[in-house]
């Protein structure tokens, strides 16, 4: 029997000949791998009953067309995160299989870690993860890191760029993000710092898998070769436990930045400031620009974002964060283009919060913000519905 499949990682849409015996299916437009849970549409006969998943809070159903929720014209921007991972790390080919990983889950304040000193403060969309909290939380719920993340939408490139760096999660103390995404003529930016716990026991074998070459009249940088990358990429070391590497010109940019004026975080004011100190994983998109008039996000932007780029354009900016303690936790943060706007957002959320045990929402002048209690299996199926509203 032939079976109908979306891939998780890129929406794309593909047929198997049959169920397979091991119940996991490759993309292939991505490469990534993952389990099957009964999403499946089978044209012959219907395919075994899914796997059973870990008990967690069940999301209301969608109301139905007669009661559809208000099409707010800002809402969408949240799917400008992906752009945020992905710009890095968006050729990078699929993760290999995990290894055992263990670390401490004590967590870094977002305006603490040392590495968002070095990303170039005219950033408009920043990212970090701190892996150990991350794999705290998937030891406690007895799942593979990359399987339990993936799960919960988050791009599984970003697994695959530390599988290309050959550094153990547990040697990472965080890393994070950094991307300018300008107007027609501006000079974008991108690259990833990656702060270890202690220095690299190898640094020639880690040189030898980028295939790092010294790049002539740039000490300390080195050109260097990620599997799929169309851009010209480098790398360099700014202490024995800070690497850098992204395009050229934004490494060379790094190494000239005094890491104790802030980085971005003082043009991302607010929404930063409005990180929780216990955030594992964060990313925050903000401009006062229009996003879909930026050349890149029309150009970079994967397919199943560019469906909601026209939504975005009453939308100045986004946090969202993941809190990964006792009682792990989404939070989103919308800045409109202005005051009505904001209150629309804001009368939306609380009706949605009104749907979930525990769930919050509030803001007040051009922000909007909701709060709920994160669990994989269906905090990714809320933000899909998010942007499902917003179209």
């Amino acid at each position: 029997m032939s079976v109908r499949l979306a891939c998780p990682s890129c929406n794309s849409q593909f047929t198997l000949a049959s169920w397979p015996a091991d119940r996991r299916a490759t993309c292939p437009r991505c490469g990534d791998r993952f389990p099957l849970r009964g999403q499946a549409d089978t044209t012959a006969a219907s395919p075994p009953p899914p796997l059973p998943t870990p008990a967690s809070p069940t999301l209301p159903a969608a109301p139905p067309p007669a009661a559809a929720a208000p099409r707010f014209q800002w809402l969408a921007l949240v799917a400008a995160f992906a752009i945020v991972i992905g710009l890095a790390v968006y050729f990078t080919p699929r993760p290999q299989p995990p290894t055992p990983e263990r670390s401490s889950p004590q967590v870094q304040p977002p305006g603490e870690l040392a590495g968002l000193g070095y990303l170039p403060e005219r950033c408009n969309m920043v990212f970090a993860f701190q892996p150990g909290p991350a794999l705290a939380f998937a030891e406690h719920r007895q799942q593979p890191i990359r399987e339990l993340f993936t799960e919960a939408g988050i791009p599984a490139q970003l697994f695959s760029l530390l599988d290309q760096l050959g550094i153990p999660l547990p040697q990472i103390h965080h890393l994070v993000g950094g991307a300018f995404l300008g107007e027609a003529g501006d000079v974008p930016q991108a690259l990833v710092v990656v702060v270890l716990n202690q220095p690299l026991t190898a640094e020639e074998s880690f040189l030898q898998r980028l295939h790092a070459k010294p790049a002539p009249g740039k000490s300390p940088h080195y050109d260097i070769q990620l599997q799929g990358s169309p851009l010209p990429l480098a790398l360099a070391r700014l202490s024995s436990t800070i690497w850098v590497l992204g395009w050229v010109e934004s490494v060379v940019t790094a190494t000239k930045i005094n890491p104790d004026a802030g980085g971005p975080s003082v043009r991302l004011s607010r929404l930063f400031a409005t990180l929780p100190p216990d955030t594992a994983l964060w990313a925050i998109a903000d401009d006062g620009n229009d996003w879909t008039q930026k050349p890149l996000v029309k150009l970079l932007a994967p397919p199943n974002v560019q469906e909601w780029l026209p939504a975005v354009r009453d939308g100045r900016g986004a946090h969202l964060a993941l809190r990964l303690g006792d009682t792990p936790r989404l939070q989103l943060t919308i800045r409109a283009a202005d005051e009505a706007t904001a209150q629309r957002i804001r009368t939306y959320f609380q009706a949605r919060a009104a749907e979930i045990a525990t769930a919050t929402a509030g803001g007040d002048e051009t922000f909007a913000h909701f709060e709920a209690p994160f669990d994989p299996a269906t905090s990714a199926n809320l933000i899909q519905r998010f942007l499902h509203d917003a179209k």
